[in-house]
């Protein structure tokens, strides 16, 4: 017996809103590079030092941030940024950090997920592939916020923002 799943019925439009936002930006990390897990970690633990140098909290989930670099001399790269809400607004940062008081969008595809991490991929690909055959479109940028992780059987839950061009 198959079952049909509309695609629509799988996300929804949502806003997305976060106030006291502390980014720290990815350079360009190729998943070939020895030991990408790890640099991936560095940065986390850079961000955890700077809330702690700044005597802020943690407020919410830690969130990622992709979006797509077109350059024309290079091949399209997808870059990141880790995101952290805190409970106060730090108003002198020195690069990598960034801070902003608030990121407000109107309107996202949103989407819960259950699964291993690398399924995320497929989701996104679904989504995509479904905005295109209703003609909407997409600002390029993918929130994805972390809500847990369970090592033992390698699966995670997160929630996908994907804002919607206007």
């Amino acid at each position: 017996m198959y079952v049909t799943v509309y695609m629509k019925d799988m996300f929804s439009i949502e806003p997305l809103c976060l106030i006291n936002v502390l980014s720290i930006t990815l350079p360009y990390l190729d998943s070939a590079d020895v030991p990408y897990e790890n640099r991936l970690n560095d940065y986390l633990n850079e961000l955890d030092t700077c809330m702690t140098n700044h005597m802020v909290n943690p407020v919410g989930p830690l969130i990622m941030k992709t979006f797509l670099i077109n350059n024309d001399n290079i091949d399209p790269q997808f870059v990141g940024c880790y995101l952290q809400q805190t409970d106060s607004f730090i108003h002198e940062l020195n690069e990598p950090f960034s801070m902003e008081e608030k990121i407000e969008i109107q309107k996202c595809i949103y989407r819960r997920y259950e699964g291993q991490e690398k399924g995320l991929l497929y989701v996104f690909s679904e989504i995509q592939t479904y905005l295109k055959e209703q003609g909407i479109g997409l600002s390029g940028e993918i929130y994805t916020v972390f809500i847990s992780q369970d090592e033992k059987t390698d699966t995670i839950v997160a929630e996908l923002f994907l804002p919607i061009k206007e």
